[in-house]
This record gives C-alpha cells, structure tokens and sequence, in this order.
C-alpha cells in the first residue's frame, strides 16, 4: 500500500532488491508520489520548450556562427539529461527491469 493505493511489481529488482527491503519501499514511495509525476512531466515540457529554442542557423552557415543560445541550452539540456537519469535508474530500482523474479 503507497500513498493509499496498492501497487505491485516484482517480488525483486535487478534480482537483488527484495520487496521488504527499507530503501526499496522508500524508492517505490517516491516513484509513486503524485508531485514526483508532476514534476517529471513539468521537466519533459520544459525540455520540450527548450528543444523549441534551439537556433538551427549553426547548421546552415556552419562552423563559423555561434549561436550564444544554443551554448546556454547545452548546459540546460545536461540538467535535463541528469534528472532524466535519476528517474530511469529510480524506476527500475522501484519496478524492475524486463526479467521478473
């Protein structure tokens, strides 16, 4: 029981992390926490957004144009991609991957 709903994934994760282990419900609390959701599809949006930004001029005229934008959004996109990491690995450590135990 998580957040007063039942929920039900494998009796292990990765074959290693068993369903009554501590950090285990921990993570599984926190993958079903609804603000967590929330947040994961405000930060899709934003990058969604941020794609929309991108000058494309750096194709077009090449190598010689900078686009000042396009290097502040490349370190925008490497926030992104860590909170993007953080979930996956969340995830499959709450869920499991592929192969249930």
């Amino acid at each position: 029981m998580v957040h007063g709903r039942e929920v039900v994934y494998d009796r292990r994760s990765l074959f290693i992390l068993d369903a009554s282990f501590s950090v285990r419900k921990a993570i599984v609390w926190f993958i079903e926490w609804k603000w967590f959701d929330r947040f994961i599809t405000t930060i899709i949006l934003g990058n969604s957004v941020m794609l929309a930004m991108t000058d494309y001029n750096e194709r077009i005229y090449g190598p010689s144009y900078f686009s000042k934008i396009n290097s502040e959004l490349e370190y925008v996109d490497n926030v992104f991609t860590g909170i993007f990491i953080f979930e996956c690995v969340s995830k499959i450590l709450g869920m499991g991957f592929v192969v249930h135990a």
